[in-house]
């Protein structure tokens, strides 16, 4: 009877053990695709600032996003364009993932952008929207001297 009781715990343990590591698995697996779809819009959002097209980027961010006009957003990013001039390299920093309690999991990659004359930590933080694509959710730009 003892050796029955211990068999059962035993499965029951081992049962407990492969859900949690099949649940740590496949949430692992989840964060690096959403890696994957913040990288590739990190690039694509590079791309339409090199081109200038700002209101792009604002349009096509998430709604949390847009908490100034999308003129005042794109006159902002003119006159940062303006003063440092184009981009000219890109590096990525750091990635890293979290919980925010308005947007939900957040990835946010982290850049050293050089332009012709001046160099910025730039801050792209994502969120998964409505339609579950990855979206735009924060900008930060901070000069680096």
């Amino acid at each position: 009877m003892k050796k029955t009781k211990d068999l059962a715990r035993l499965l029951q343990i081992s049962v407990l053990l492969l859900v949690a590591l099949s649940a740590c698995l496949s949430f692992g697996c989840e964060v690096g695709q959403d890696k994957e779809a913040a990288e590739t819009l990190a690039a694509r959002i590079h791309t339409q600032m090199r081109s200038r097209d700002f209101a792009g980027v604002y349009n096509q961010s998430a709604s949390g996003f847009r908490t100034v006009s999308e003129a005042e957003f794109v006159s902002d990013m003119t006159e940062i364009q303006n003063k440092l001039g184009q981009i000219t390299d890109v590096k990525a920093v750091a990635y890293q993932t979290g919980l925010d309690t308005k947007a939900g999991r957040t990835h946010t990659l982290i850049f050293a952008v050089r332009y012709d004359r001046g160099r910025v930590r730039e801050t792209l933080v994502f969120v998964r929207g409505d339609n579950n694509e990855m979206q735009l959710w924060r900008l930060g730009i901070e000069p680096i001297n």
